[in-house]
């Protein structure tokens, strides 16, 4: 992820920046698997990583914590 003069995050950064925590997103990584839908927990733009958690779909309330690397990100969709 870059940084305009070390103030204003761009591209994904500034996405990231913007998420509240609890929004409900789905996650395509470079890789082409997708991640969600999930509850957006933070994003530490000093590290670059994402932390959400993977909502269950087999069992109500089965919830896996999961650590994303923000340059591997290819696009994300807003429940």
């Amino acid at each position: 992820m870059s940084h305009n003069n070390g103030t204003q995050p761009t591209g994904i950064g500034s996405v990231l920046d913007d998420l509240l925590p609890g929004q409900i997103i789905t996650v395509t990584m470079d890789s082409g698997d997708t991640i969600g839908p999930a509850r957006f927990v933070t994003f530490n733009s000093a590290t670059g990583l994402l932390t959400l958690i993977e909502l269950g779909t087999v069992t109500p309330g089965d919830e896996v914590t999961v650590i994303v690397v923000a340059s591997k990100i290819e696009s994300i969709r807003f429940e």
